[in-house]
């Protein structure tokens, strides 16, 4: 196996790091993430999440990633039932960073 010593592999890396492609990939990554969580959430044969899960997905999400709308969405959820529907479509629109 090769061997690379520290700053051979620093020039190496900052060669090829484009940090602004970098930053937009990440947000991209966040809302990919975000939206497949909106497929895995949901029961099988349903079109929507329920409230209790919606909730807690997004205190996982507000954890590491700072969507926009989290807090508020917490906030709205916490007052909401249990078994309220939380759609598809209701759930991606919240991804926007």
């Amino acid at each position: 196996m090769g061997v690379f010593d520290r700053d051979e592999f620093l020039r190496g890396v900052s060669k090829g790091l484009d940090k602004e492609r970098w930053k937009e990939e990440l947000v991209l990554d966040s809302k990919r993430v975000y939206e497949f969580t909106g497929i895995f959430a949901r029961a099988a044969g349903c079109d929507y999440i329920d409230c209790a899960t919606a909730r807690e997905y997004w205190r996982l999400f507000s954890a590491y990633w700072t969507f926009p709308m989290v807090p508020k969405l917490l906030e709205w959820a916490d007052k909401q039932p249990d078994n309220m529907k939380i759609t598809k479509d209701a759930w991606n629109v919240t991804s926007a960073p």
